[in-house]
């Protein structure tokens, strides 16, 4: 549609429509016109145009079209000229601020500041540059550093041999044809201490020589044997402040008396501390393949955690005749002994056991373990286990009172002697699957203990049956069938 015939529609439209009034009376009807001319529409249009309030409403009604604005809008026209420049502006009035006053103001602003020290640190360092002040106090000590790697291995020693001469000196004997006599605690003053500091590790006959002179080390203490150092005498040695560990050799310590950590020892053939007290931490040993092995601490009376060892079939003797307590220190320490060949125990002074006291299979012993002796033992904490020792033909504890927890006696098949005479309380008492032990006297450990403590929680089973049982001087006296 053309503009033309847009605008003739619009006002063709504009004049035939009015505001409605009241319906008016019908007229008659009138007389014909007479024919009219035909009309242009362009003139129509110019003579409407002429009026300027129908100009504006007819731009008022074309721009809400904007189908029709766009038909008309024409291109973007080039920028006119630029207008003639502004009058010069006024001056300003004069401050009154001095220099310093200007600087002070700037100096408030961080940016500005930090802009001025990098241009006077970069245009003018050695005037600003000031007189070397003094030390400032030391700092506290850095934390230690972690471990540097392993360094090389050094070049093979000679081999060497000890031999104890009995009378707390030793012979050391070396294949290049050197001979030392190391003396004794009974040489020198014995009341003088040599106290080496830190914690070290010995691994070779040089290391032995090194530390022969020290009383006490008051770190812990390894001792690591190999194929040409197997033996080690330490005659002066009487405390180590923390861990002692002995791993693959022979070891012997006449004169150590206390030790403040744990002690851990791996022995191929000995290991003997005739004058050890007290070891502060728990006691954990084993042995090497070679049967025959012995642990011998005749002096040791105070262990302040856990006396333990398992899977030693080559351990034939622990010999720990003056040991009283176990545990005490850390309130709840065990005897736990578990898979071993031992044929000899003693722990014959043996009165207390914080926690637990387990004795558990113990078959590989050639000759077998027989007896269990505690005579002195009163109090076990947590529960009492012996079981599972095939050769086991006796368990002596005529003192026990106590156990904490449950007392177990299991899966013993030598067993006929059983003595708890004084127990007094347990949680828990089961003795069962011990095929040589009567039952009857069993159940009479199983009545006493009922009748002391007022209940009896359980089994008995699976023990020998024909026998009978005699009580003689509270003693039971049983006879079997064959």
């Amino acid at each position: 549609m053309n503009n033309t015939v847009r605008i003739f529609c619009f006002l063709f439209v504009l004049l035939l429509v009015g505001c409605q009034g009241q319906p008016g009376e019908q007229g008659p009807p009138g007389s014909a016109g007479t024919p009219g001319e035909g009309v242009e529409p362009e003139a129509v249009a110019g003579e409407l145009l002429d009026s300027l309030a129908f100009r504006q409403q007819l731009i008022d009604a074309l721009k809400s079209d904007p189908g029709f604005l766009n038909e008309i809008r024409g291109e973007q026209g080039p920028p006119g000229q630029d207008g003639p420049q502004g009058p010069r502006g006024e001056p300003g009035l004069s401050g009154d601020a001095s220099p310093e006053d200007i600087a002070r103001s700037l100096a408030q602003d961080g940016a500005f500041r930090l802009a001025i020290v990098n241009v006077l640190i970069e245009d003018f360092p050695d005037e600003l540059r000031g007189a070397q002040g003094e030390p400032g106090l030391e700092g506290p000590r850095g934390l230690q550093g972690e471990q540097g790697p392993p360094g090389q291995p050094g070049a093979d020693g000679s081999s060497c041999s000890i031999e104890d001469n009995g009378d707390g000196s030793a012979l050391l004997t070396c294949t290049d044809g050197t001979n030392a006599l190391i003396e004794g605690p009974g040489g020198g003053n014995q009341d003088e201490a040599i106290v080496l500091e830190g914690n070290h590790t010995i691994a070779s006959s040089f290391d032995v020589e090194q530390l022969l002179q020290y009383t006490e080390i008051t770190g812990s203490l390894s001792i690591i044997g190999n194929d040409t150092f197997q033996n080690i005498l330490l005659p002066n040695l009487r405390r180590v402040g923390g861990q002692l560990s002995i791993q693959n050799l022979t070891a012997t310590l006449p004169a150590l008396e206390t030790v403040g950590g744990d002690v851990d020892v791996f022995i191929k053939d000995r290991f003997s501390a005739t004058s050890l007290v007290e070891i502060e931490g728990s006691f954990t040993f084993s042995a090497s393949r070679q049967r025959g092995s012995l642990i011998e601490l005749p002096s040791l009376e105070i262990l302040g955690g856990d006396l333990s060892g398992d899977h030693n079939i080559s351990l034939a003797s622990l010999l720990l005749p003056s040991l009283q307590t176990v545990g005490l220190s850390s309130g709840d320490g065990n005897i736990d002994i578990f898979t071993t060949g031992i044929r000899e125990m003693d722990l014959s002074n043996l009165t207390e056991v914080a926690g637990a006291f387990r004795l558990r299979r113990n078959p590989q012993s050639e000759p077998p373990l027989i007896s269990l002796r505690i005579p002195q033992l009163e109090s076990v904490g947590a529960f009492f286990d012996v079981g599972g020792s095939d050769n086991l033909e006796r368990i002596i504890a005529p003192s026990l009172e106590t156990v904490g927890g449950s007392l177990n006696i299991y899966g013993n098949d030598s067993l006929q002697e059983l003595n708890l005479y004084s127990i007094q309380s347990a949680e828990e008492l089961y003795i069962r699957n011990n095929s040589e032990l009567p039952e009857c006297l069993a159940t009479h450990f199983s009545d006493l203990l009922e009748a002391r403590q007022g209940f009896v929680i359980g089994d008995i089973s699976n023990n020998r049956t024909a026998c009978i049982c005699d009580l003689e001087e509270e003693v039971i006296n049983a006879r079997c069938v064959d």
